[in-house]
């Protein structure tokens, strides 16, 4: 892997991660974190920082995620599907294969993972986002029943989140090889232990969490009460995404905020436009001509199937963004979070859906609503129909990294609805 960092790079940015600043140490040119006044040192091994530099760039990358050697591969994987807390993050699964000669180790990254990762967040922002500043996740010093013994292990127990299954082998193989281990072994634990362990294969999956954080209280002293009362099940959906790693989940989610209005929007839009007609001044209940073509408005808006009325799903989406949704705030949404987004939805396509780009920042705010019901249907319905003739088709994993990009739009949309449909508490 080509990595550049230093030492001296490795210290600063652990300090960044950690929220911590560095400070010369005592024994010799050992380097302490010294943590908002509460003293707390985390070493930092020089010659132990090297060691791992050097074999991270003996490595090779596989993917954005995985890092491979001829004894060994690394990958990062989350764990889906248990309630009441995580299964293999307790059990800390390490299994040797003698037959094989294949050692199977699941549990916090390596150190030169935990490297890996701070080179990677490094590229696409900030480090810190590595490491939710959420009340308790950093207090290193007194969380743990033993302080940890360096800074690679203060990171390793912050990491929240963060698991990778390690494969190590008493000779060269392939990487194709050890891959092929790697997803046999998931599969035994997916089997066996009634949990599902899947490869998180982009960089993007890990800096979603971090990157909302940042725009919100992370701290409990900084909550107030709530000032508004919102609509139940709303919130259940909102809940729902925001308590899923998964984007797929996350997306339908977040559509389902806005989908619990479509009806009614529809409705009343279509009520709108027939009593516009009905007192028109140039309309007459007694001229045929007149009572046909409000009769053809209607049937172009809404048909009759199996008893029920069906409507347009992408116009009752339009009619709800453009109620509820300001365009300078959800632009302004957009930026705080990833000052790219509002450029990757003009400039870019959603690839397996085939949603088109849309321009939030343009100058036609019905042509945006438009553009940008538009794109969001197309995904969702890519998402939710998967039959196998489906040219816009969702592959779970495979179009992650695409979907991931569509979450924050679809996020704060279901914020301004949420917020736009509630009522201040007397």
């Amino acid at each position: 892997m080509d990595i550049e960092w230093t030492v001296e790079d490795v210290s600063t940015f652990m300090a960044e991660a950690l929220r911590g600043d560095l400070a010369e140490g005592v024994n010799g040119e050992e380097l302490l974190f010294r943590w908002s006044g509460r003293e707390v040192q985390l070493p930092i091994d020089s010659e132990r920082v090297q060691a791992s530099l050097d074999l991270l760039r003996s490595m090779e990358t596989v993917g954005e995620t995985a890092l491979v050697a001829p004894r060994c591969y690394e990958m990062l994987v989350r764990e889906e599907g248990r309630l009441g807390g995580s299964l293999v993050r307790r059990a800390n699964i390490d299994i040797y294969d003698p037959d094989s000669g294949i050692r199977y180790v699941l549990s916090k990254p390596t150190n030169e993972y935990i490297l890996f990762l701070l080179h990677s967040a490094s590229d696409l922002g900030s480090v810190r986002v590595l490491v939710r500043p959420t009340p308790g996740s950093l207090r290193i010093d007194g969380s743990f029943d033993e302080p940890p013994v360096d800074a690679f292990e203060g990171l390793r127990r912050v990491l929240r989140g963060f698991l990778t299954l390690q494969v190590f082998s008493d000779r060269d193989r392939p990487k194709a090889e050890l891959e092929r281990f790697s997803q046999a072994f998931l599969f035994n634990i997916s089997f066996n232990l009634d949990t599902a362990l899947v490869p998180q294969r982009h960089i993007e999956e890990l800096l979603r969490p971090g990157r909302i954080a940042r725009l919100r209280r992370g701290r409990v002293v900084e909550l107030e009460p709530p000032r508004r009362h919102y609509i139940a099940d709303l919130l259940y959906h909102y809940q729902l995404a925001v308590g899923t790693d998964n984007p797929l989940l996350e997306f339908v989610s977040y559509y389902h905020v806005a989908e619990h209005f479509f009806e009614e929007i529809f409705s009343d839009e279509l009520i709108a436009n027939v009593r516009d007609r009905l007192t028109s001044p140039d309309f007459s209940y007694k001229r045929k001509k007149d009572i046909s073509g409000l009769i053809k408005q209607v049937s172009r808006a809404v048909q009759l199937r199996n008893e029920s009325i069906v409507f347009s799903e992408i116009e009752a989406l339009r009619l709800t963004l453009k109620k509820h949704v300001k365009l300078d705030g959800l632009i302004a949404s957009l930026k705080e979070y990833d000052d790219t987004l509002v450029e990757y939805y003009k400039t870019n396509k959603v690839i397996f859906s085939g949603g088109e780009p849309v321009n939030i920042e343009g100058e036609e705010e019905d042509l945006i609503y438009k553009h940008l019901s538009s794109r969001i249907y197309k995904t969702r319905n890519s998402v939710v129909h998967s039959k196998e003739s489906d040219r816009s088709k969702y592959m779970p994993y495979r179009d992650d990294r695409h979907l991931v990009k569509e979450v924050p739009l679809l996020r704060f949309i279901a914020e301004q609805i949420i917020l736009s449909t509630s009522t201040e508490i007397p």
